[in-house]
């Protein structure tokens, strides 16, 4: 998995592609963005630590958001 600054990366792309298609509807700045995905950090680390060994399926994926495992448990 790829470190959380990526996830942030991802997710002000997705905000960027938002503000060019969405004509005034109300999206995140980025500082906003930020501070969504700080207020999730911990418990995503925690879910990261824990789900993968009791999920049926972890799906992996690389620094560029491009599939890189499946595993079924």
């Amino acid at each position: 998995m790829p470190s959380l600054k990526y996830v942030l990366k991802w997710r002000l792309l997705q905000e960027k592609k938002l503000r060019i298609t969405s004509k005034g509807k109300k999206t995140m700045s980025d500082n906003q963005i930020k501070n969504f995905i700080m207020y999730y950090e911990r418990l995503t680390k925690h879910m990261l630590n824990i789900l993968p060994k009791t999920a049926d399926t972890v799906i992996s994926i690389d620094k560029k958001h491009r599939l890189r495992s499946i595993r079924f448990n």
